[in-house]
């Protein structure tokens, strides 16, 4: 998955698990920087690579690409400007070309975020419309919503919950949906931390019953626990992490921090960011245009898992790469690598977290760093 906000970032700088018990509402933990496991590693498994200077489906890879992998692994790259999503089998080899221009089923003005479920894929656009595809890609049906999604986590019910700052029925000012296969469309989240008006720019992900949200600028992470047809706010861990930190600015500064995606599985909330390599200095203020530069070379890419509980860190790596986000399950990211002499990459990777012996282990709590 791509939240599709990357572009908007450089043009615009802005400033869990089924065991746990549920926490009171409207708790705030702010959470100190530091990996309570540091014997613990985060390996990354490289499963594909898609690039080069040309080749079938390959002039929609760029730092805007939105990349998701499906229940069959097949792996599915929508881009940019292109309104069409490339098909690539779980060893590279490029299938077909979804989609096109134009405004019927199945075409697309411009592709803002892409989501595969178990059974369907989901395609959002910059117009608000929704299309969802069955698994031959056929268009199923067109909804339109009242503003633009760039990030969403599909349930086992393939049912989708999206982070977006648009108002639908039952909406309470907070910025938490729910999109099911019909079309129907409700929002969640009513209570006193209630904020009216713009909502801040979130990307979502979840296990089970529990949603997680993170503020992309500022790396605030909320709980969000379902309860029936109603999420109830939850724990916020007020997370100030310095690799995060070093690319915050009060005044709009480029390149700056900022979090790509959040999933959860039974080993803990998994955290995709980017934030401003060590070694880069230009910095840009305002409005100066851009480097014509690889952006890996302005930012390195952060992944980072906490715990669901106390927010504190368990393992997190660094990459020379940026990174694109999830692309769908969350165990599995995207990278993305450009040349010196501007040929794209990207790279499909797994992710896991080695554990050392459990003697090491039996002194974060639950057991389970």
């Amino acid at each position: 998955m791509r939240t599709g906000l990357l572009g908007a970032l450089l043009l615009f700088p802005v400033a869990a698990l089924s065991s746990f018990s549920p926490c009171q509402a409207q708790d705030t933990v702010k959470v100190a920087d530091a990996v309570t496991c540091p014997t613990c590693v985060i390996v990354l498994d490289t499963l594909l690579e898609l690039g080069g200077m040309d080749g079938p489906g390959i002039h929609l890879i760029s730092p805007w690409a939105h990349v998701a992998s499906d229940s069959r692994g097949l792996v599915l790259v929508a881009g940019g400007r292109f309104p069409e999503i490339a098909v690539f089998d779980s060893l590279g080899t490029f299938l077909q070309v979804v989609g096109g221009k134009g405004d019927g089923p199945g075409e697309y003005r411009g592709i803002s975020h892409i989501d595969a479920g178990p059974r369907y894929l989901q395609v959002f656009e910059y117009n608000g419309r929704r299309t969802l595809l069955d698994s031959s890609y056929a268009p199923l049906r067109v909804d339109q919503l009242p503003g633009v999604v760039l990030s969403s986590w599909i349930t086992t019910a393939d049912t989708a919950i999206l982070a977006a700052d648009f108002r639908s029925p039952g909406s309470v000012g907070d910025p938490l949906h729910l999109l099911s296969l019909d079309g129907t469309l409700s929002s969640y989240g009513s209570d006193s931390r209630v904020v009216k008006g713009p909502s801040p720019t979130l990307v979502v992900g979840g296990i089970g019953d529990q949603v997680w949200s993170l503020n992309q600028g500022t790396n605030e992470a909320t709980l969000w626990i379902r309860s029936g047809d109603s999420f109830q706010r939850g724990r916020v861990f007020e997370r100030e992490m310095a690799w995060f930190e070093r690319g915050v600015f009060d005044e709009p500064t480029w390149p700056k921090s900022y979090i790509e995606s959040v999933r959860a599985d039974t080993v803990g909330v998994w955290v995709v960011g980017n934030a401003p390599d060590p070694d880069f200095t230009d910095f840009l203020i305002g409005s100066q245009p851009i480097p014509d530069t690889p952006l890996n070379d302005a930012f390195d890419g952060w992944v980072e898992v906490f715990s669901p509980t106390s927010g504190r860190v368990l393992a997190r790596q660094q990459l020379d790469d940026m990174l694109l986000g999830s692309a769908g399950p969350p165990d599995v990211i995207v990278s993305y690598h450009e040349t010196d002499s501007g040929v794209p990459f990207i790279q499909v990777l797994k992710i896991h977290l080695l554990r050392p012996p459990r003697r090491e282990t039996e002194a974060f709590e639950g057991g389970n760093p």
